[in-house]
């Protein structure tokens, strides 16, 4: 989370001074937490006509008084003052399982000898991921079509929220009154409790082929209808994933029917690019693919693939348009993410052997080469002492000896 602080006077004086306030701008994923700092070490006392407030707009958040702490009614079990920290003039304010709705402005004011002062000002934004521009599902599966906004609110409903499939109303909420389209009756909802906090997601379940196609979020917002996702549904029969090494091949399943098209969207993308299509037994693939395919029956062969060949491969029905089966594949660099063993382990195995025999047989060969430096020294002792005598009784002769090596330098064998 990242703090931006901003220091600016408050244009309200009280008893002729012009406090301070601090203003923070804080960051918080959807979800997760966030302390909203307001700090006054001028009054660590907690007496009984003490009373600290956080408010957001006309709601109340969280309120300590005589001792206790009250939440208001859209902040229930998900707020905290700790009372340890309120001794120390810290009077920051905990969130816990923010919802879309919490962003806003939010107010930490001391009331004291019935005296309201201003202590800090937070603006709160609760960012949401984006949602996945594409989807991809196994027909009979259930779905969540995300899509989240401030909506606009009529008394106690919700001014409007749509759900469209192309042109087709999927689901609408108005003024409280639900429309739902008979095809997909039983099967989607947007749940009203939802709606409060921001969230105004599509519930699917038991999808079906014919439910895939572009939906689109709707909602009013200061009167104002804007979308506010666009997310391409899949829904398709047959659906696998493949793990490959780069420069190996793919195999890609294909229906029995004579006219289909293959399509590719890579890891990240938003749009799908053509690879082939196949009528007949007879494969027209894309100047990409061209060198790279081959078609064998009812299996079209991706050879020599990399890691930009990781993504979702489509088959359709080139006539209805169906989608007949999804493979997504990810790919590998060798030796990258993955343990081949039994193939690369092999020469690190044999090269720690070599290294194990090698300093065996070093060490053997030093132990030796000392034991017979030792010998011949011993003889040349007795050689020189036998030298010593018959030089007492001979001209005096120099006698060079040859150094032996040390056994570090004896140790190095060339292989």
């Amino acid at each position: 989370m990242m703090w931006k602080v901003i220091l600016y006077c408050c244009l309200l004086t009280e008893a002729g001074r012009l406090p301070m306030v601090l203003a923070h701008q804080a960051d918080v994923q959807l979800g997760s937490s966030v302390t909203l700092p307001c700090l006054d070490i001028k009054h660590t006392d907690i007496t009984a006509d003490l009373d600290i407030q956080w408010w957001t707009g006309e709601h109340l958040v969280t309120r300590f008084q005589l001792g206790k702490i009250i939440q208001g009614s859209r902040y229930i079990n998900r707020t905290d003052l700790s009372t340890k920290r309120l001794r120390k003039g810290d009077f920051s304010l905990l969130i816990t399982h923010t919802e879309y709705s919490d962003s806003g402005q939010y107010q930490c004011v001391l009331i004291k000898n019935g005296q309201s002062m201003t202590l800090g000002e937070v603006d709160l934004e609760v960012k949401v991921r984006r949602p996945q521009r594409a989807l991809f599902i196994k027909s009979g599966q259930g779905v969540l079509l995300s899509c989240f906004g401030h909506v606009d609110w009529s008394g106690s409903e919700a001014a409007f929220v749509q759900w469209k499939r192309w042109t087709q109303v999927v689901v609408q909420w108005k003024s409280g009154s639900l429309f739902v389209d008979p095809m997909f009756e039983g099967r989607v909802s947007v749940l009203k409790d939802r709606i409060k906090h921001g969230d105004i997601s599509l519930i699917f379940n038991d999808t079906r082929p014919d439910d895939q196609g572009y939906y689109v979020c709707f909602f009013k917002k200061n009167n104002d209808i804007r979308p506010a996702a666009v997310i391409n549904l899949t829904v398709t029969e047959n659906m696998s994933r493949i793990t490959a090494d780069s420069g190996s091949q793919i195999q890609l399943p294909l229906p029995n029917e004579s006219q289909v098209s293959l399509s590719f969207l890579p890891d990240g993308g938003n749009l799908t690019v053509s690879v082939c299509e196949v009528e007949r037994h007879l494969l027209t693939c894309t100047s990409h693919y061209t060198n790279r395919t081959l078609l064998h029956n009812t299996t079209l062969i991706l050879t020599n693939i990399t890691p930009p060949d990781s993504g979702t491969f489509i088959v359709r029905d080139r006539g209805t348009g169906r989608t007949r089966s999804v493979v997504i594949i990810q790919i590998f660099n060798v030796g990258t993410n993955k343990i081949t063993f039994g193939i690369s382990i092999i020469p690190i195995v044999a090269g720690v052997v070599i290294l194990v025999v090698l300093s065996a047989f070093s060490g053997y060969c030093c132990h030796k080469i000392q034991k017979v430096s030792r010998s011949m020294e011993r003889n040349r002792k007795k050689e020189t002492e036998k030298e010593t005598e018959m030089n007492l009784l001979q001209p005096t002769e120099v006698i060079t000896h040859e150094a032996t090596r040390s056994c570090n330098e004896s140790a190095i064998i060339e292989i």
